[in-house]
């Protein structure tokens, strides 16, 4: 229980150093990747394979060394967009919000 105002100014500088973490955003990165592999167009499945993410200091990265990856995502002058990327953030946008803000309660202090 936090009492005083002593407790609570102690209480939330322990919780920016939780946010300041950058591993408090793997549970809304995960599941974000996981939708975008479970979207995107397969045909020999290395572009799916090629998914990764990065989450250190300066945020999360998604990245591929597939060199097809855009022109799924945006079509080209001869095949049509097969879209993987946007329809997992509109879709699981929320839901990953939802993981991280849960990843912080998890941290945060309790008696």
């Amino acid at each position: 229980m936090i009492e005083g105002l002593d407790g609570l100014l102690a209480a939330l500088d322990s919780l920016q150093e939780e946010i300041d973490d950058p591993s408090v955003l793997k549970p809304g990165a995960f599941l974000l990747l996981e939708g975008m592999k479970r979207r995107v167009a397969i045909d020999t499945g290395e572009l799916r394979d090629s998914l990764q993410l990065e989450v250190n200091i300066d945020g999360v990265t998604f990245s591929t060394d597939s060199d097809h990856a855009e022109a799924n995502e945006f079509g080209t002058h001869d095949m049509a967009a097969k879209p993987f990327i946007r329809p997992t953030f509109d879709t699981d946008g929320p839901k990953a919000i939802d993981a991280i803000a849960n990843e912080i309660r998890k941290r945060m202090p309790h008696d």
